[in-house]
C-alpha cells in the first residue's frame, strides 16, 4: 500500500513545547519519550495498512 509513513517526532518541536510548558528535559524523561515515540510510530504505520 502506498503513501506516507510516520517516522517519528520533530525532536525541536517537542522540546519547544516542554520548555513552553516549564518540562525540564531530563535523560530519564528523554528515554521515557523515546519509548513513547516507538510505540506511537508503530501503532499509527500499523493502523494505515
Amino acid at each position: 500500500m502506498g503513501g506516507v509513513a510516520v517516522t517519528g517526532l520533530d525532536y525541536a518541536g517537542a522540546r519547544a513545547g516542554l520548555d513552553l510548558a516549564g518540562i525540564a528535559m531530563t535523560p530519564t524523561l528523554w528515554a521515557d519519550l523515546r519509548q513513547i515515540e516507538h510505540g506511537a510510530v508503530a501503532a499509527m504505520n500499523e493502523a494505515r495498512q
